[in-house]
């Protein structure tokens, strides 16, 4: 029986079934990525929303390999720098704190928690990604939660993840280690996409589908994380609409349109030229919710 990969319910409700050949080919096709052992024995796979607690998230669990990531870090926007939830973190950090960031890519936020005076390490499961973060002189290893906390029980102020969640096989497993690396009081800083923001609409966004992301996170589903775990959430922010997602913003918000989308050709350019054109001069594209949703949850007692 499939039950949720974070409440265990088993009450769930089937949102959309898709086809891996179907699925293959676009990899192709938009990225020039070849998937096919990604899905090695696997002809479909569906998307189930838990209706306990929220979570969306796809079955069966198909996890990207160290090689199909690889491949993505070639795209000089998939390891971005200076992302909206890293300066909203810095806010939630003090100079002195012992800080672990989970999945940290290149390094950059570690980079930027440094000239803070946080004393901060990284773990990430990307080899390459891990070679780029030490030429840094960063202190970064290749390990997963479970090899660090080893060593690491109760030793952190702040445990740190960035776009890193949505793409866990165990997310339950997540939560569990974190906070077990936590001190008493430590913070569980994360940040995702925003299952409830205008990527809901994004209709056949590979990124946000296996084997790139295996879960789907909302504010609903992060309120009922302290049923679950010693947390208490501390806050919710959510990210402002960024430039760069503009024109990917207004693609969707057009084709929602049934008036709009069936228009010819010329006449879609021009609309949709002048909807650009209008909200870059204005600027009122920045008070829109974008991409990402962030969480501050504070460890309230220990797991023993």
């Amino acid at each position: 029986m499939i039950t949720c990969y974070l409440c265990n319910s088993s009450n769930l409700m089937l949102i959309e079934t898709f086809e891996v050949d179907r699925v293959m080919k676009h990899w192709r096709n938009f990225f020039e990525i070849p998937v096919v052992n990604e899905f090695q024995n696997v002809s479909s796979f569906s998307l189930v929303k838990c209706k306990k607690c929220g979570l969306q998230f796809f079955y069966p669990k198909i996890v990207g390999s160290e090689g199909f990531y690889r491949e993505l870090q070639k795209f000089d926007w998939y390891y971005m720098r200076n992302k909206w939830e890293h300066k909203v973190a810095l806010q939630d950090l003090k100079s002195g704190f012992k800080v672990l960031e989970v999945g940290c890519g290149f390094g950059d936020f570690m980079a930027q928690a440094q000239k803070k005076g946080i004393d901060i390490e990284g773990i990430e499961l990307n080899k390459a990604a891990v070679r780029v973060a030490k030429d840094q002189g960063l202190s970064v290893r290749y390990l997963d939660l479970k090899e660090i906390l080893k060593d690491h029980t109760k030793t952190y102020d702040a445990v740190c993840s960035f776009q890193v969640l949505e793409h866990i096989l165990d997310p339950k497993e997540f939560f569990k280690h974190s906070i077990m690396l936590l001190k008493q009081g430590g913070k569980l800083i994360i940040s995702v996409p925003n299952a409830d923001s205008f990527i809901q609409y994004a209709k056949g966004n590979l990124l946000d589908q296996p084997p790139h992301h295996i879960s789907r996170w909302s504010k609903r589903v992060f309120e009922v994380i302290p049923k679950h775990f010693p947390l208490a959430l501390q806050r919710v922010l959510y990210e402002p609409l960024a430039s760069y997602h503009l024109e990917w913003y207004v693609d969707i918000q057009l084709n929602r349109l049934l008036h709009v989308r069936f228009l010819t050709g010329f006449v879609y350019r021009l609309i949709r030229k002048l909807v650009l054109t209008l909200t870059r001069r204005t600027g009122w594209y920045r008070f829109l919710r974008g991409h990402s949703i962030y969480v501050c949850f504070q460890k309230i007692n220990s797991l023993s």
